[in-house]
């Protein structure tokens, strides 16, 4: 063919100024589709079958070898039980995790018959040894090393209780003793069950979806969970963790017995966990204030003395008073322990490590629902009980929402509040029959408190001493919120300073609120516990911030095990799940660390 009849790229590729490319050589490698359906089906999302159907379907329009794989995956689909098998050996081919250990514990059957049966776990330190083994790159994410030694320098620095005596302070400590976080929480993964989940990762990670940031413990529903089935997991868990605190694999069972030839775990025993000689321990143990009291065993809210870091009586807790407290460190912590809980038998582990939670303090359920709640029933109440209302209730709250609309307008808030009720702060039928309390989701009222503000200054001004209360009170807490997500993990002196006096602000403002409200006979600005607890949350954020151990991460990561646990549920015993939830999320962990794209959305 002469080269004058061609046009285009032909005439370059004929000229030599340009290079036939291979269709095959450009469609070579990683499918972003495959990753997508492998996403789906290692979250519980979508089935084998129908990530092989939808493969299949794909193969008419795309020559990519990954899909073609998923496409005959089962003889292309003939056999569907084997499409699993197929996807699991051709796309785990390098999966390197170590495999979920099984325990033999007592449980209940659907009868609530006590009988024995497996349950799996992931001992801590295997899966931090593979890691690190098997997944270099991610390893160095999940466990990022560059910040130890600023980390525990801050911290001796700022005279950290919890480091006083501590025990792993030997040799080179500051540069290779990772700080852990373990959150624990109970989830629904179907309507008549629960999931009782345990996950753990490093304190120092950064930004990431929370699969990359917490990894999986032990779970079990609650269903069959009888007295002794946690205690027999703990047994194993503290074993697990005492091998991390040493850096070391261990050479005996949690019974003293000594590992045999053939057992999984006698095949490294003795041998450091790590070439670089890494060791963890456990640092901050975050959760919910249900999960420190009835998981935990720390003083119930109802009790005399409901608070573990100080020797508040319940009768004081509304005086918001802290300046005769004596506070409990963390040597004090480990000669009186408050509960027999396993945890606390790790070195160093106290309940000093129990850290609050400004999400369930503050935003779900917490101070943030008194407050915006009490606020926004003085809106719609605003003259005296049995006053005449020039507006009736729920008029005046719908102006006040439309206020708050273009607020969140003009604040650029992507996390808005769609809708607000009357029945979303008290009854409608009997408004001041019980303290207001306004439920929403937590991102809400946490991006509802500053377009509230601006509204209220401009409806309530200052033309009474009780309004300008109600407007400090909610400007020094959103003020303390927003400084905590301005600052990094760790809070200068100066910050830690203004932090106090921010809560000491909304405290005096409060309790003023407080007592107005119990001589106008309303049912507003109540105080509970969670208040009491935003104080040692304040002061100990001098230590780490707030939001570096907030549980966000950790209730966005047990709310995916629960859809996990779904997928495997159906036509599974519950006390055989965690067997099969143990395969499904070593497929999803081992596809999250080699692919990109295999993740959840991240959390706000």
């Amino acid at each position: 063919m002469s080269c004058k009849r061609l046009r285009g790229y032909q005439l370059d590729i004929e000229t030599g100024k340009a290079f036939q490319k291979d269709p095959k050589v450009l469609k070579r490698g990683q499918s972003q589709l495959a990753t997508k359906l492998l996403t789906l089906w290692s979250q519980g999302k979508l089935s084998a079958s129908c990530i092989q159907e939808l493969a299949h379907l794909t193969t008419l329009e795309d020559e990519n070898p990954e899909i073609k794989q998923l496409a005959k995956s089962g003889n292309f689909g003939q056999v569907p039980g084997n499409v699993a098998r197929d996807v699991t050996s051709f796309f785990l081919k390098g999966q390197a995790l170590c495999p979920p250990h099984k325990v033999r514990v007592p449980c209940l059957d659907r009868t609530n018959a006590k009988v024995e049966d497996d349950c799996c776990i992931f001992l801590p330190h295997l899966l931090f040894a593979s890691l690190a083994r098997s997944y270099p790159a991610a390893f160095a994410k999940l466990f990022p090393s560059d910040g130890l030694q600023p980390f525990w320098e801050d911290a001796l620095r700022k005279g950290d209780d919890r480091l006083v005596g501590h025990p792993l302070k030997k040799g080179n400590w500051k540069k290779n003793l990772h700080p852990l976080t373990i959150h624990g929480d109970g989830v629904e993964y179907e309507a008549r069950d629960s999931l009782m989940t345990y996950s753990w990762g490093a304190s120092l990670q950064g930004e990431g979806s929370s699969l990359e940031h917490h990894l999986l413990l032990a779970c079990y529903p609650k269903s069959s969970t009888c007295p002794e089935t946690w205690a027999k997991l703990w047994e194993w868990i503290i074993w697990s963790f005492q091998a991390l605190q040493k850096g070391l694999h261990p050479t005996h069972d949690p019974y003293g017995n000594p590992l045999k030839k053939g057992d999984g775990l006698h095949e490294y025993a003795g041998m450091p966990l790590t070439e670089h000689g890494w060791k963890a321990t456990i640092w901050h143990v975050i959760g919910d204030h249900e999960f420190f009291c009835n998981v935990l065993g720390m003083p119930h809210w109802m009790k005399a003395s409901p608070c573990y870091q100080c020797n508040i009586t319940k009768e004081h807790l509304k005086d918001l008073d802290f300046s005769k407290l004596k506070f409990v460190d963390a040597s004090f912590a480990k000669k009186e322990p408050l509960s027999s809980h396993p945890l606390f038998d790790l070195e160093g582990v106290t309940s000093r490590n129990l850290k609050g939670d400004m999400l369930h303090i503050l935003f779900v359920n917490g101070i943030y629902s008194h407050l915006l709640g009490s606020l926004c029933h003085y809106i719609c109440w605003f003259n005296p009980i049995g006053g005449h209302q020039k507006e009736m209730p729920a008029k005046r709250l719908s102006l006040f929402f439309n206020e708050i609309q273009q607020e969140y307008r003009l604040q650029k808030v992507e996390v808005r509040l769609t809708n607000l009720t009357l029945s979303m702060f008290c009854s409608p039928k009997s408004p001041h029959a019980s303290n207001a309390f306004l439920h929403c989701k937590g991102g809400e009222a946490k991006h509802l408190a500053k377009p509230m503000l601006e509204v209220l200054k401009r409806l309530l001004g200052k033309s009474r001493a009780i309004h300008t209360q109600m407007l400090a009170a909610l400007s020094a807490i959103t003020d303390l919120v927003s400084l905590w997500d301005e600052c990094g993990m760790f809070l200068t002196y100066k910050q830690h300073q203004k932090g106090m006096c921010l809560v000491k602000d909304f405290f005096e403002n409060y309790k003023k609120l407080n007592e107005w409200a119990q001589k106008e006979g309303r049912a507003l600005f109540h105080i509970v516990l969670k208040h009491h607890m935003l104080y040692h949350l304040v002061r100990d954020s001098l230590y780490c911030n707030p939001k570096s151990h907030s549980c966000w991460q950790g209730e966005d990561f047990v709310g995916k095990i629960s859809q996990m646990c779904h997928s495997v549920s159906f036509g599974t015993k519950c006390q055989r799940i965690t067997v099969k939830l143990a395969g499904k999320y070593v497929c999803m962990l081992h596809l999250l660390l080699t692919r990109d794209g295999v993740e959840w959305e991240k959390v706000d």
